[in-house]
């Protein structure tokens, strides 16, 4: 009994422990063995980088207290990798100068937070974006020879685009507008969710040229290199507005032209953009996806014109507000389409995409004829939703 009593008062927490200490693989000791000459002066431009920086142009000294205290404080604006990187780089520079006893405390020195698990929440982000706040954010990328992370910014601030769809853009350019077939980044399989697009905008000479010279700068960047681009323009944006604790990102003008398609009106006072319409730009086949994108109270905060979609990229949008046609598809066989008789090329052709949109708005405009002659035959649907029922948006 007494034996079974004392199993019941073994602590799991230090049986856990020392499980993982088995498992655990000491941190690496840095020197000369097993690095290129290529790695070894990337280490010693980091670290007399990082010197300089956090020592020498604060009047610190370089002593193995106060790198370590250095190193320890800059970990709290930097992620977990990044910080380890320049922990091997400076150990590595201290090795070299044969400081090893600096080289062994700046190994152990354990980055803010160290082991912490967070609290499961996300960071708050930021919804709105102010003309100005824009401004900066491409006056500074511009200055920094930035040019992936200021085109990201111009697109994301004429059309709204997820950051993943920027890099897979194809235009022409018809008179004083700008076609933009955009291929959806969330697009699945069954074709149930989310829709390839055609939207165009009306801009001047100017920005017209600027904004076709910004997609062909990120036309064939790799999933991850945009990926890179936009953790830099998140870096950017701390860097700008260090004393907001919501910062602008690429996602806040998407958030911002979901505002501004809400609430922005005519003169007479009537919505500019219904919410099928919106839902369209959005790249959205139900219109419920609107909810979680900006609200009509914070419209205005940029000076740009809003992007509009072609008719034929309004027709995927679902009519019903509540339906997604998801559960509607699934296990269903489709079902053949009243103008089976006039087919219409969907798939981009081989001679370009500026062809491939100019043959959908001539497609377009054969549909809408043929509609008009049996539009007496057949009600019009007219969605019941407007902008300007927006009490159930979510902020």
């Amino acid at each position: 009994m007494e034996l079974s009593v004392s199993n019941k008062g073994i602590d799991m927490t230090e049986i856990n422990t020392q499980e993982k200490k088995k498992h655990y693989t000491p941190k690496k000791t840095q020197t000369d063995a097993d690095k290129s000459e290529s790695t070894t002066k990337i280490y010693i431009k980091e670290a007399e980088g990082f010197l300089v920086r956090e020592c020498d142009n604060k009047g610190i000294a370089r002593t193995a207290g106060n790198i370590c205290k250095a190193l320890k404080d800059w970990s709290s604006t930097v992620q977990a990798n990044t910080y380890i990187k320049r922990q091997c780089a400076l150990e590595y520079h201290q090795y070299k100068n044969k400081f090893y006893k600096s080289a062994e405390q700046i190994r152990n020195t354990q980055r803010i937070n160290y082991g912490g698990s967070g609290n499961g929440q996300k960071k708050p982000h930021c919804r709105t974006v102010k003309e100005e706040q824009h401004r900066q954010l491409l006056f500074e990328a511009n200055k920094n020879n930035n040019k992936e992370v200021a085109s990201s910014l111009s697109i994301a601030y004429f059309l709204g685009l997820r950051p993943k769809e920027m890099n897979r853009i194809e235009y022409s350019k018809e008179e004083n507008q700008l076609f933009l077939f955009i291929s959806s980044a969330k697009q699945n399989k069954e074709g149930t969710r989310s829709i390839d697009r055609v939207i165009k905008v009306e801009l001047n000479d100017v920005d017209t040229q600027s904004l076709i010279t910004d997609i062909n700068c990120l036309r064939g960047l790799t999933d991850k290199q945009i990926v890179n681009m936009r953790v830099r323009a998140c870096r950017l944006s701390e860097k700008v507005f260090k004393g907001k604790k919501r910062r602008p990102t690429l996602y806040s003008y998407r958030h911002q032209l979901g505002a501004d398609l809400k609430g922005l009106k005519t003169e007479d006072g009537s919505s500019i953009v219904d919410r099928k319409e919106a839902a369209a730009i959005f790249s959205h086949r139900s219109q419920n996806s609107l909810n979680s994108y900006g609200h009509a109270n914070a419209s205005g905060g940029l000076n740009r014109s809003l992007p509009r979609a072609t008719e034929s990229t309004i027709r995927q949008v679902n009519d019903d507000l509540n339906d997604s046609g998801f559960m509607a598809t699934f296990n269903t066989e489709p079902e053949p389409t009243s103008d089976s008789t006039m087919p219409v090329n969907t798939s981009p052709p081989t001679t370009g995409m500026a062809e491939f949109i100019l043959q959908r708005i001539e497609a377009e405009k054969q549909t809408v004829s043929i509609s008009e002659i049996t539009k007496s035959d057949k009600p019009t649907k007219i969605s019941r939703h407007r902008l300007d029922d927006d009490t159930d948006f979510i902020s």
